[in-house]
């Protein structure tokens, strides 16, 4: 999970804390070699996008298509084609990045249907086991897109 520091902030705020900002602090953080990759970045922003939709959940009146708010479904389609026709590498990757954060978006607004559909199936007599019908198909998406 992403979010942990800021999550953290907003329980203390919540609680009748004060933060202090302190822009003088030297911090010194060890970077792992494994950070320093591409893929360390994908796998960020991806569950970056899902702490975006833990902080601000999704409306309950948003309109959705195949369980995904639509209103998620514009930018990713708009950052895979902006991927897919970037002239350089650098373009190509930061479009990337943004299609990883949409995904995530995307999967954190579909887990709450599919813990409550889960839910109501396990509760029906002879009730599913395999989840919802599109998470098969958004796992297929994530792989075709290589995040």
């Amino acid at each position: 999970m992403r979010g942990e520091d800021t999550l953290f902030g907003r329980r203390v705020l919540t609680a009748g804390e004060r933060l202090l900002y302190v822009p003088d602090a030297i911090v010194h953080h060890p970077v792992d070699r494994a950070r320093l990759r591409k893929r360390y970045f994908q796998d960020f922003y991806f569950q970056y996008g899902r702490m975006e939709v833990r902080m601000c959940p999704v409306p309950p009146t948003a309109v959705r298509w195949f369980g995904i708010p639509r209103y998620l479904l514009r930018p990713l389609l708009v950052d895979a084609m902006r991927w897919v026709t970037a002239c350089t590498t650098r373009r190509r990757f930061f479009y990337r990045l943004e299609c990883a954060l949409m995904l995530g978006k995307i999967a954190e607004a579909w887990s709450p249907l599919l813990l409550a559909e889960n839910t109501e199936a396990a509760h029906e007599p002879g009730g599913r086991d395999g989840g919802h019908p599109a998470q098969g198909s958004l796992r297929t998406l994530i792989s075709l897109l290589g995040l």
